[in-house]
């Protein structure tokens, strides 16, 4: 997961198939990190209280400490813990058996409160790259990434990821992803024509979504060569701007939603520093998503002229 090897333990077989259908096929091993010892542990225990007869559970997270993660329903229970690289739950057959809440909030949830305190910082951003070099489009819930993402993906770039990308930084620069899938706006999926009959769901945030689960995802989940552009909702034609380091870093680190404050501020400012290091860009968002794809392309190509020339 991320590029780090982590060791899952359950008392029932079902479990292993939910944690493979979270971390998707994308295999790649972080290749600074030889030893194929876990860097975490995370047990996974079926036991016999029930969740609710009628909808999904429940789902809720408690933060009592930035090192300690709680997460529960009304049946189901698990908590990490950071600083022991170990994460524990108590999950019943119903919650298993329902992905949509299971995976992103038991093994995803308690797998990445381990995970990023190892040199994996998580920017809210989508991933999208060409021939190995990416563009990380940043912004809060709502700024449209998913959209521009699943819009990307159909016109034949590759999506490494449509909301959260992991920075590590040493040895050198890298982004990690989790493919998974793309949660669109139920107004902005009816823009597609192959996904004008699609039926929205409650996802386990609160919000309706459609959760589109798309074939297309890359093959691999790491980039090395990628540099950060800022997204802005427009009612107008879409637009593209440079922006300097200063702006870029200041931007970023006001992006601070729930879920991304618990880390150190010198942590953070040292992720942010990097990411910014080069300047970046400012795309405006149009009405149609489409009208941003040769604007990404612009980025892409500028971002490949700057890493050949890193080479040459």
């Amino acid at each position: 997961m991320l590029g780090l090897p982590v060791r899952y333990e359950t008392n029932w077989p079902p479990v292993l198939d939910a944690v493979r259908a979270t971390l998707g096929d994308s295999g790649t091993r972080d290749p600074s990190r030889p030893n194929v010892a876990p860097v975490a542990r995370i047990r996974l225990i079926r036991h016999g209280s029930q969740e609710p007869d009628h909808g999904a559970p429940n789902l809720l997270f408690r933060l009592p400490s930035p090192n300690r993660l709680l997460v529960f329903t009304p049946g189901s229970f698990g908590v990490a813990e950071a600083d022991r690289l170990e994460a524990y739950a108590y999950v019943t057959e119903q919650l298993v058996n329902d992905p949509q809440v299971f995976n992103p909030g038991f093994v995803e949830a308690l797998s990445l409160m381990l995970l990023t305190r190892d040199d994996r910082f998580p920017i809210h951003a989508a991933t999208i790259a060409r021939r190995g070099t990416a563009v990380l489009l940043a912004g809060a819930s709502g700024s449209g990434k998913s959209t521009l993402a699943y819009t990307a993906s159909q016109a034949g770039l590759d999506v490494l990821g449509d909301d959260v990308a992991f920075i590590q930084l040493h040895p050198c620069r890298r982004a990690w992803t989790m493919p998974s899938r793309y949660s669109l706006m139920p107004h902005v999926a009816k823009s597609f024509h192959e996904l004008s009959s699609a039926v929205p769901s409650q996802l386990p945030t609160g919000k309706t979504k459609v959760v589109v689960r798309d074939r297309t995802w890359t093959s691999s989940n790491m980039v090395e060569s990628f540099g950060v552009c800022l997204l802005e909702n427009g009612s107008g034609a879409a637009s593209l701007v440079t922006i300097g380091v200063d702006e870029l870093e200041a931007e970023l680190d006001a992006m601070n939603d729930t879920g991304f404050d618990i880390f150190s501020d010198e942590r953070r400012a040292s992720v942010l520093r990097a990411l910014s290091q080069h300047g970046g860009w400012r795309l405006g968002l149009s009405r149609d998503p489409r009208d941003s794809l040769p604007l990404i392309h612009e980025i892409l190509s500028s971002l490949e002229r700057g890493a050949d020339s890193t080479h040459s």
